[in-house]
């Protein structure tokens, strides 16, 4: 084990070593360990690159790949995510003006969902109609 530092000082440590990686390296997938909530409340910027990360595909790559070894599944699975993200942008868009607009908390996010779910409802029904095969 290491020493403990301040919250202060661990927040001091890495905040300018994560801009630069931001500006220098901006499709870097960048993970902080730390056990305190408090970093990313003192950086919503930070927070929102954190929660960006595509962890779950990044996951779903990896075990595609370890169960079948094929990388044109691979290749698959990445066009049909990348053809996903369109939807996914009315969740954030929907809340952020939600919230912006009074409505609470709860509401907000169970409107976003609802929303969003329509919205991928209709997306996948225009792609089929556009003759755009999602496997």
């Amino acid at each position: 084990g290491s020493d403990s530092v301040s919250l202060d000082e661990e927040w001091n440590r890495i905040k300018d070593v994560l801009y630069q990686c931001k500006i220098k390296f901006p499709n870097t997938f960048i993970s902080v360990d730390t056990f305190r909530s408090e970093i990313a409340k003192r950086s919503t910027v930070f927070a929102g690159i954190v929660a960006s990360i595509p962890l779950t595909s990044l996951l779903a790559f990896i075990w595609l790949y370890f169960d079948t070894q094929d990388i044109n599944s691979i290749r698959e699975l990445s066009r049909n995510i990348l053809l996903m993200i369109p939807p996914s942008l009315v969740f954030f868009i929907t809340i952020y003006f939600l919230i912006g607009w009074n409505f609470s908390f709860y509401l907000s996010l169970g409107l976003s969902i609802v929303l969003t779910a329509f919205v991928y409802w209709l997306y996948i029904y225009i792609l089929g109609f556009l003759g755009i095969n999602l496997n």
